[in-house]
């Protein structure tokens, strides 16, 4: 995860959420997975 994070860093985005699944459940440092949404500043 940290090196999406770092690419997308690079790339200009900045990170507005991260969930563990599709239907929001919170992300802990137990999740097996992430969707992390990034967006471009405006």
């Amino acid at each position: 995860m940290a090196f999406v994070a770092r690419m997308a860093q690079l790339a200009g985005f900045e990170l507005e959420s991260r969930h563990a699944d599709w239907s929001g459940a919170a992300f802990t440092a137990e999740s097996r997975s992430h969707v992390s949404v990034y967006r471009l500043p405006a």
